[in-house]
């Protein structure tokens, strides 16, 4: 499984692990790259305001362990992400209103958890480091203490991440 963060300048994606400047305004454009084997599930072309769909996404790991399933939509486009836990496997189902075809991988479980979490870090590590907003800094530490909480959890069921 593979998990790229990208933000979006004017017409260009830049990877969040590569990014040289700084972070402005209250929307924050940007898209998430994610495959497994020969499925891709998210790409570019589905990108949103990554700022607030990483918040729902990490919100969305914590009910993924309470309760086996959890379902979002993008902040700002007509596309769902589905996770449910079936026991040593997470399927990932993405879909959207319209002509988009409906994407789905069965991913182990302990490579889902290990691959979410660190895209989730280096995400917020890396947004913190360039972002001007104060208000949004202290969001994503709250973010950073809910990862840390989901990271015990898989800990106290055997996944490290």
């Amino acid at each position: 499984m593979e998990i790229v963060t990208y933000m979006k300048f004017d017409h260009e994606f830049v990877a969040v692990g590569d990014l040289d400047r700084k972070i402005k305004g209250f929307y924050v454009p940007g898209a998430i790259h994610m495959e497994s084997g020969k499925h891709v599930l998210l790409s570019v072309t589905e990108w949103d305001y990554i700022d607030q769909l990483w918040v729902y996404l990490i919100t969305g790991l914590g009910e993924l362990l309470r309760s086996g399933r959890f379902e979002t939509g993008f902040p700002d486009q007509p596309i769902f992400i589905n996770f449910a836990d079936q026991t040593d496997w997470i399927v990932v189902r993405v879909s959207a209103e319209g002509n988009f075809p409906t994407r789905e991988a069965k991913i182990a479980r302990q490579i889902f958890f290990t691959k979410m979490i660190s895209a989730a870090v280096i995400f917020l590590s890396q947004f913190s480091k360039y972002d001007i907003s104060r208000s949004r800094r202290m969001v994503f530490s709250e973010l950073m203490i809910n990862v840390e909480s989901i990271k015990s959890q898989l800990y106290r069921q055997g996944i490290e991440t």
